[in-house]
């Protein structure tokens, strides 16, 4: 119980500087977020299927979609999909990115994972996607900032790979151009995560869209 209401705690200050309330939005004319999504059951056949991570992405889809500030234009959900369909995802944001960029005053983009990984990869079905890797795609997306949120046992491992450096939190940075990337993991670089059935979802991502 302590978890999900440190995840829900949490979540809520990622989301008041990732997705700022109605009143600041009209403020702050220009901004663009773009979000992929995904929800991955099948984690191989040496892994138990899942029942909720394709549900808990659309569900968070949604959430974003109504109070987040990332029109359905710009969300990408992806439903078991292959490394490649992953890739490919990412690579239309950035190229989506770019084109409005000029318009844009800022970008801020969203990488939402539901499903299975080990410690050092995300698995995709039949695919393998390691964390070093998705870390530079994800860096190599012009955006102006970058969250992730990775609802899957050992995620913490992805926050521990090369490539991160400490620095203000948004919420406590006084500077007036924000950057930089967020990380937020459902477990330690040791811990599995878990799903319900009583409230069909993963504890992570509910207590997310509940805190929201």
């Amino acid at each position: 119980m302590k978890k999900i209401i440190l995840a829900a705690a949490i979540l809520l200050l990622s989301t008041a500087a990732f997705a700022a309330n109605n009143a600041n939005q009209k403020a702050e004319a220009g901004v663009e977020r773009y979000a992929i999504y995904i929800g991955s059951n099948y984690g191989g056949k040496d892994r138990e299927k899942l029942l909720y991570a394709g549900s808990d992405a659309q569900n968070f889809q949604k959430t974003m979609a109504e109070i987040g500030g990332v029109p359905e234009k710009n969300s990408w959900l992806l439903i078991d999909p292959t490394k490649e369909t992953v890739e490919e995802a990412i690579e239309s944001v950035s190229a989506t990115i770019e084109k409005k960029n000029n318009l844009a005053k800022r970008s801020e983009f969203l990488f939402y994972y539901s499903g299975h990984s080990t410690e050092d990869e995300l698995l995709l079905g039949d695919d393998k996607y390691d964390y070093s890797s998705l870390k530079k795609a994800i860096t190599e997306v012009p955006s102006d900032i970058h969250v992730v949120i990775l609802d899957s046992c050992y995620s913490g491992n992805f926050i521990r790979t090369k490539g991160g450096q400490k620095k203000k939190p948004f919420l406590m940075d006084d500077s007036s151009v924000v950057k930089g990337h967020a990380y937020l993991s459902s477990s330690s670089e040791k811990e599995s995560s878990q799903e319900s059935d009583e409230i069909e979802s993963s504890y992570f991502t509910n207590a997310m869209i509940t805190g929201l």
